[in-house]
């Protein structure tokens, strides 16, 4: 018998992380536009999205985590998925890669005790993006194949549909135009 799924607390992240229900007034943009003001890619955290065996911290730190998922949340309704928006945040201050982290000064803070202060980044190629883990304590992986450290190997491409996962966190990436369609899907019209 496994552990038990581990519930997220959606109250803990900052504002750029918000439920899917709360782009329920982009239904019918076009994907250029929502691109402007969305940015190109999103990555979804979907129903078990933290892996199991993960512990919470001695120490009074603000996480995801809790050690007992309710009812309430392993029924999750796709309404209620948290999405983080792949773009540039005033918070950071380096201007050539998206980082992601634990911390507020990165462009995706991803609030959990398995995700580094500063643990990947991606950088937008034009045609796709690439992602880098920055040598994290838990690692990187996409579609369950670990991303080289930076300084040990080239970043990965990584398309719409791929799995990402940072810790125990795992997140799928979806460009504007499959974010738009699963609106669209969720939401009926």
């Amino acid at each position: 018998m496994g552990q038990p799924e581990h519930e997220l607390d959606t109250t803990q992240q900052p504002d750029e992380a918000r439920l899917l229900e709360a782009y329920r007034d982009q239904l019918g943009r076009d994907p250029q536009s929502f691109e402007k003001l969305h940015g190109r890619a999103l990555l979804l955290l979907r129903r078990s999205g933290v892996m199991s065996g993960l512990s919470t911290p001695d120490r009074g730190m603000k996480t995801l985590v809790q050690r007992v998922p309710s009812a309430a949340f392993r029924d999750l309704p796709p309404s209620r998925y948290m999405v983080f928006p792949v773009r540039k945040t005033e918070r950071s201050l380096i201007d050539r890669f998206y980082s992601v982290g634990q911390t507020r000064n990165n462009d995706i803070v991803v609030r959990d005790v398995s995700v580094s202060k500063f643990h990947a980044y991606f950088q937008d190629e034009g045609d796709a993006f690439v992602i880098q883990d920055a040598r994290s304590t838990n690692g990187t992986f996409v579609n369950g194949q670990r991303v080289p450290r930076q300084g040990e190997g080239e970043p990965i491409a990584v398309r719409s549909g791929d799995r990402v996962r940072f810790g125990n966190v795992e997140l799928t990436l979806m460009g504007a135009e499959e974010f738009l369609e699963l609106l669209a899907d969720v939401y009926g019209e």
